[in-house]
């Protein structure tokens, strides 16, 4: 596992399921791992997220969240 911590661009479907992440470069969605959902830490004023296990093309699996209310996604790790 290696923390990466760094905002990435992501093409999500309608519903709010990613459709593709570019990190180093555009990676397609093969399949959905796991889904679950954070309130965030209130003490430091964080929003609610949704955070996704996603394995893409290249065969890695990445751990991404979206803060719910913004475009903002996030790279946190990737998973061996």
């Amino acid at each position: 596992m290696r923390r990466v911590g760094r905002a990435v661009a992501v093409d999500s479907h309608p519903d709010g399921r990613p459709r593709a992440v570019v990190y180093r470069r555009r990676r397609e969605v093969l399949r959905y791992v796991r889904r679950w959902r954070s309130k965030g830490r209130w003490v430091l004023g964080e929003g609610p997220r949704a955070y996704w296990w996603v394995e893409v093309e290249g065969g890695l699996t990445l751990e991404i969240y979206h803060q719910e209310g913004s475009g903002l996604w996030v790279l946190t790790r990737i998973l061996d």
